[in-house]
């Protein structure tokens, strides 16, 4: 998903304002989420300082920086040696392909190519995706609303998805996301100030769709996926017309 629009944001907080048509927004305990950051390649390259290394079943792996890991026959191999997966981590960020993540990433091989999951603690997932799907140079109150929204959003999925390798895609098939090279200041601010918070209806978390523009006019759910959800039906949008 990806807001483009400038005055958008208001948009955004009118939906906010609707959608928690059930209660308040609710506080949770600190979450993780899994997100799929590559899918189908046929190698990679890993690198950081201070990156502990373990080969999937627990045990440490000792190996130079950077590594290459392919994906072969018979599994991966992680400059040239074979193991059975790689998990990777370091006190602040690990690089693949020169783009920095927090958390752990985990490398499996998949039927086609290599499987990249990172995970990590769901409000830092927020503050590196602020900056991919909207501006944090917005109105701070827009950057709050996009918060919400888009934690709201990885909340159900996660619950949806229970027991998969992931949760999330790091692309527009779910939210934007690519690692901790986009996070400022504001882009925290935003999540810090809302932490915990989501959009609920009859006491659960929504579904928590959002667009860059709607035209005037946002489409029922029925029209889209037919079938009916209370709190996607379609309302007029005067921002968008602006």
């Amino acid at each position: 998903m990806c807001i483009a629009k400038t005055k958008l944001f208001r948009t955004i907080i009118t939906l906010a304002i609707c959608l928690v048509a059930g209660g308040s927004g609710a506080a949770f305990r600190p979450e993780t989420i899994r997100v799929a950051l590559i899918k189908g390649a046929e190698s990679l390259r890993l690198d950081g300082t201070g990156v502990l290394l373990t080969d999937g079943r627990g045990e440490p792996l000792r190996l130079d920086m950077p590594l290459e890991v392919k994906r072969v026959k018979d599994g991966i191999t992680v400059n040239g040696r074979s193991v059975p997966g790689l998990v990777a981590s370091a006190p602040v960020r690990v690089a693949v392909n020169g783009r920095g993540y927090r958390g752990l990433l985990e490398i499996t091989a998949a039927d086609k190519g290599l499987l990249v999951v990172n995970e990590l603690p769901l409000e830092e997932y927020l503050i590196g995706l602020i900056n991919c799907e909207i501006s944090s140079a917005w109105p701070m109150e827009a950057v709050k609303s996009q918060a919400v929204i888009a934690r709201s959003y990885a909340m159900f999925q996660k619950s949806a998805r229970r027991g998969a390798p992931y949760q999330l895609e790091s692309s527009v098939m779910d939210q934007v996301y690519q690692g901790c090279d986009l996070e400022d200041s504001r882009a925290a601010r935003g999540v810090q100030e809302t932490a915990g918070e989501v959009l609920v209806f009859d006491q659960k978390v929504i579904q928590a769709f959002y667009h860059s523009n709607c035209a005037g006019h946002t489409e029922s759910s029925k029209n889209v996926w037919g079938m009916s959800i209370a709190y996607l039906g379609g309302v007029p949008c005067q921002y968008c017309l602006e």
